[in-house]
């Protein structure tokens, strides 16, 4: 159907209100009614492309956040490591210049829990910087 007549081929009105119908569905198709955003009680009518970029943006926003809320948990868990095999050390070596023997084995246990702790924390900062990449 040609969109510079409002003749239909053949003379077929029937098919030519039909294809108006079917276009005029389609175009409203994507139309979405938005009530929350406005404050003055009125509905604002979206575009459906409008609202599918909004969504993908936000999609975005809440990636980004994860990622940065993972690298920073990877970063507190080797670092909290280090500090935990650094008390180790020291709960060792006072256990030694003091004579305490039933304290060093709690500094070991320190020194590796803080080793296991750090170690997870760097892998989990290499296989987030490699999914970046």
């Amino acid at each position: 159907m040609p969109q510079n007549t409002l003749e239909p081929k053949n003379g077929d009105f029937v098919r030519y209100i039909q294809d108006l119908e079917t276009m005029s569905a389609a175009s409203l198709k994507g139309l979405q009614i938005d009530a929350s955003e406005s404050d003055t009680g009125m509905i604002k009518v979206n575009a459906g492309l409008e609202k599918t970029a909004r969504r993908e943006a936000d999609q975005q926003k809440r990636e980004a956040l994860t990622a940065t809320r993972l690298k920073t948990r990877a970063q507190l868990m080797k670092s909290f490591g280090s500090l935990l095999s650094f008390a180790g050390v020291f709960v060792v070596f006072l256990a030694i210049a003091e004579e305490i023997d039933e304290v060093a084995p709690l500094g070991m246990m320190l020194v590796f829990a803080g080793i296991v702790c750090a170690a997870q924390g760097a892998k989990s900062l290499k296989r987030l910087s490699n999914n970046r990449s």
